[in-house]
């Protein structure tokens, strides 16, 4: 992505948002690599390094290094592997290291632990970097089949005559209410929220369901 001077200083003052981070530097990859998965996740985004959180420009020592680790990270620290390009651009006077990563069409992506293998995965919550919830990674696999099909029995009776009644579920409560295993919760409601009936929504970084 080629930005000018201009561009890049109109989307610093914009803010960090869904689909743009800042990082004054690399301190630790692990947390560039969850914000790199979380935008492959989500709708994609941008990374900039060299900047802090409320916008202000510090750079980074030398515009080459950061790429060449960011690159190792994308291919070592994401299962699957996470696609994005890396650029630089001098601003004020100073080297910014741009990370622009396509929403994938690979979803889920995972953390991945080098001994241990895939952990959790991540997505874009407003300007925040959250795990992945068990239901958005059943969203973001079934969102990759042609067509999806719904199970309408008695525990999508029970969820949606609760949450006429009540406006909200959390995904525990719902797991007790149906009787259903964890894992059939999730691809249930995931189903329900790909075909537009229910959606998901945080409060204080927690999920709820609410009908659409």
């Amino acid at each position: 992505m080629n930005l000018s001077e201009a561009t890049l200083s109109r989307l610093i003052q914009q803010g960090e948002g869904v689909s743009l981070e800042f990082k004054r530097k690399i301190n630790h990859t692990r947390k560039i690599a969850k914000s790199i998965i979380a935008f492959a996740n989500t709708i994609g985004g941008m990374l900039i390094v060299g900047v802090d959180d409320n916008g202000r420009i510090y750079g980074v020592d030398d515009e080459k290094y950061p790429a060449d680790t960011i690159r190792k990270m994308a291919a070592q620290d994401c299962f699957p592997a996470v696609n994005c390009t890396i650029s630089s651009l001098k601003l004020d006077g100073k080297y910014i290291i741009l990370i622009n990563v396509p929403e994938s069409t690979n979803k889920p992506h995972y953390l991945l632990d080098r001994s241990t293998g895939p952990g959790p995965a991540f997505i874009r919550l407003g300007s925040k970097t959250i795990e992945a919830s068990p239901v958005q990674i059943s969203v973001m696999r079934q969102s990759k089949s042609p067509g999806v099909s719904i199970d309408y029995g008695d525990a999508e009776r029970l969820l949606f005559d609760y949450l006429r009644q009540y406006g909200t579920i959390r995904f525990d409560k719902f797991v007790l209410l149906s009787g259903l295993s964890e894992e059939e919760t999730s691809r249930r409601l995931g189903r329900l929220i790909l075909i537009g009936m229910i959606r998901s929504v945080f409060v204080e970084s927690k999920e709820y369901f609410t009908l659409a």
